[in-house]
């Protein structure tokens, strides 16, 4: 049975003329005779009689149409509950991002929201593979790069400002120079894979007269590295300036600076949970941008200049 010609035969029952039922169904009405003969071949039983005042249902299509109702009534009601659902805040949102945003802004941020939305419960997905979104390996994404797929929307939410830094006590056996400053000094970059990445394409075109002595693809690594005496990281500002072991030689405005980016697919927005969070999310980076950015800047920063 082709279940899609029970609405043809619904609307035709309701009206008891093909001109009324095609008006409702907004088709032809040899559509509507079309998909009701249809079927009937298909029941090997005749659904309606045509009379002279109009279509009337036999017997056996009264009993199918009576259950064809039901059907029809519990799918619209599903769609209500379902409706109602994506308006309120309740269910899962999953949410992508480097391990440290992840870590130091997201997860603070998932707990705070969850005070106010006890309903909503989140997973984290932590990785520096970007989750495919089209896909649906997660809900939300924090990205460093704004989307060009068509599926998918991005919103802005702050600035990500790299300085150059260095400890205390590498610094004192290494003085930094202004002039030249990262001849002969040991480095610490970025693996090859993230080549392209500003702050790494910014050390690796003034590493002439220095020497890589670490590569990593996590900066995590990077900062722990120069915390300890290691060499000169490029880091971002918001995790280095934490450290007080580290002291920023040059600021985002002289290294790199990148945007921190919302992403989420197209039909999500409708959704409640996941408007809701995302609203939030713009609003909480927002207050948080000085610091993402990097604007303070530190003792020895100033000094140099």
């Amino acid at each position: 049975m082709d279940w899609n010609a029970l609405q043809f035969a619904l609307a035709l029952a309701r009206h008891g003329a093909l001109e009324r039922a095609a008006e409702e169904l907004g088709v032809d009405p040899s559509t509507v005779s079309r998909r009701v003969r249809a079927l009937e071949s298909s029941l090997g039983a005749r659904v309606f009689d045509r009379t002279v005042s109009g279509h009337r249902p036999t017997p056996v299509g009264a009993r199918l149409l009576e259950t064809a109702e039901a059907v029809a009534s519990n799918i619209a009601q599903m769609e209500r509950e379902a409706a109602r659902a994506d308006e309120k805040l309740v269910g899962t949102v999953r949410v992508a991002t480097s391990p440290a945003i992840g870590r130091l802004h997201v997860s603070p941020l998932v707990a705070q929201f969850r005070r106010q939305h006890p309903l909503v419960d989140f997973q984290i997905l932590a990785d520096q593979r970007p989750a495919d979104l089209v896909r649906r390996e997660a809900d939300v994404a924090i990205r460093l790069v704004r989307t060009a797929q068509l599926q998918l929307v991005s919103r802005r939410l702050a600035t990500l400002g790299h300085g150059l830094y260095g400890a205390r006590e590498y610094l004192e056996a290494h003085p930094f120079q202004t002039a030249e400053p990262l001849r002969g000094h040991d480095l610490l970059g970025y693996h090859e894979s993230l080549a392209r990445m500003p702050e790494a394409k910014w050390l690796d075109q003034r590493a002439s007269g220095a020497r890589f002595v670490l590569r990593s693809n996590r900066a995590e690594i990077l900062l722990a590295a120069a915390a300890n005496g290691m060499g000169l990281a490029v880091l971002p500002c918001h995790l280095a300036d934490a450290d007080p072991r580290l002291l920023r030689l040059l600021g985002p405005e002289r290294v790199a600076v990148r945007e921190l980016w919302l992403v989420m697919h197209r039909d999500l927005r409708r959704t409640a949970r996941f408007r809701a969070f995302a609203d939030y999310l713009a609003s909480e980076f927002r207050k948080a941008d000085p610091v993402l950015r990097g604007e303070r800047m530190p003792a020895l920063e100033g000094a140099l200049r």
